[in-house]
């Protein structure tokens, strides 16, 4: 957001003025919920501002569910990712049936299985208001962790996605990048990109997913607090991105500013 009066730390929120001092068009909270609709008789754009709470994942799949027919329907689907700075990557998983059409590899990563971890604001940190299946795979996490502490433990090894069916449509698929774009959802990218559907429109991405998975630590002046990251990418140390970011296939130049007309008009060879 540019502003004098606002800091955006994307997943970790925003620092603003005092109330009193803010325009009133900042006053309001910002909706970061996923959001569809239908564009024209072939397009479909499916906004995703964010991925950074877990109560994003039911929403996300129940408006998948909703526009199911849409979706098989819509030769040309646009997922905006501009400004999300990640989260949970169980935010997009109902979305990956979509833009299948080949297996797609899943780079995976270590955590470092240290007390300070594991503790409650780390991976033994209990989330209510997910589902039976999300609080499951967690617990499972958790007791694979404490089997290791000490270790670099291998959490999420490499795997493959594979569907039985590869969807008609969307026939083309286009991302909307920007250098907001971090974390999560680059991983989404990286999965999604391997699709032959599936191209990268706008910039280059923010660079911030080599480490993932951020433990919360309190300092002992409260005003502060400390984020550290626990996961470490499987790519490293052959293929760094932080600080590099995922390069689009298409650059949008600096003087567009509608970059869903643009992507809409795009002709791909």
């Amino acid at each position: 957001m540019k502003t004098r009066d606002v800091l955006d730390f994307g997943i970790f929120g925003k620092w603003m003025r005092s109330p009193k001092l803010l325009p009133a068009t900042l006053k309001k909270e910002i909706d970061l919920s996923p959001k569809f609709k239908v564009l024209d008789h072939e397009t479909a754009l499916f906004e995703m501002p964010s991925f950074g709470k877990l109560e994003y994942v039911a929403p996300t799949a129940a408006l998948i569910k909703k526009n199911e027919n849409i979706l098989k329907n819509t030769k040309h689907l646009i997922i905006d990712l501009r400004n999300n700075g990640g989260g949970s990557v169980l935010v997009y998983e109902k979305l990956m049936p979509y833009l299948y059409t080949n297996p797609i590899l899943k780079e995976g990563g270590y955590v470092l299985a240290t007390p300070e971890n594991i503790k409650d604001s780390g991976y033994a940190k209990e989330y209510p208001e997910t589902s039976d299946s999300i609080r499951n795979v967690f617990k499972k996490y958790l007791t694979e962790l404490k089997a290791h502490q000490g270790e670099m433990y291998k959490l999420y090894p490499i795997d493959t996605i594979k569907f039985k069916t590869i969807s008609k449509n969307p026939e083309r698929v286009s991302f909307l990048v920007n250098r907001g774009t971090g974390s999560a959802a680059e991983m989404f990218l990286l999965e999604a990109k391997q699709s032959k559907k599936v191209k990268l429109y706008g910039e280059h991405s923010s660079g911030a997913v080599d480490y993932t998975e951020f433990v919360k630590v309190e300092m002992p002046c409260k005003f502060y607090t400390l984020y550290y990251p626990t996961c470490k990418s499987l790519r490293l140390p052959d293929y760094p991105l932080d600080n590099i970011g995922i390069k689009p296939n298409v650059t949008i130049p600096a003087d567009v500013t509608d970059w869903i007309d643009f992507v809409k008009k795009y002709k791909t060879k």
